[in-house]
């Protein structure tokens, strides 16, 4: 019985520290577009793992990542494209969906600042 006990406390515990991203904000700046995802942990095992940033309904970035840029967010910087039509601007509205290393998932619509 106390082994059940102890192997519950611990899925527990570990489950409890698991957590979706919280937030995701978007801004443009001179030369590139800057995502920011936030998600606090210390632990360098537990990050965003991927994120999926879509523009007009149709997947502008896909990417998998194994650590997160400080132990409260992840940063990502999309260099503008030549052709300023592709770009993400100011004013429009992405969506961003990020997954947790370890559970969970945000999905957000932002409006690009």
């Amino acid at each position: 019985m106390k082994r059940i006990w102890i192997i519950t406390s611990l899925f527990t515990a570990t489950y409890a520290m698991a957590h979706s991203p919280t937030d995701a904000t978007a801004k443009e700046l001179d030369t590139y577009t800057e995502i920011k995802v936030f998600h606090a942990s210390d632990d360098p095992n537990h990050y965003v793992k991927h994120v999926t940033i879509k523009r007009d309904g149709i997947t502008y970035i896909d990417k998998t990542f194994d650590a997160q840029t400080d132990n409260r967010s992840l940063d990502i910087q999309i260099t503008h494209p030549r052709a300023r039509r592709k770009r993400i601007k100011r004013g429009m509205t992405i969506l961003v969906e990020a997954t947790c290393s370890r559970q969970g998932t945000l999905s957000k619509q932002v409006k690009v600042d």
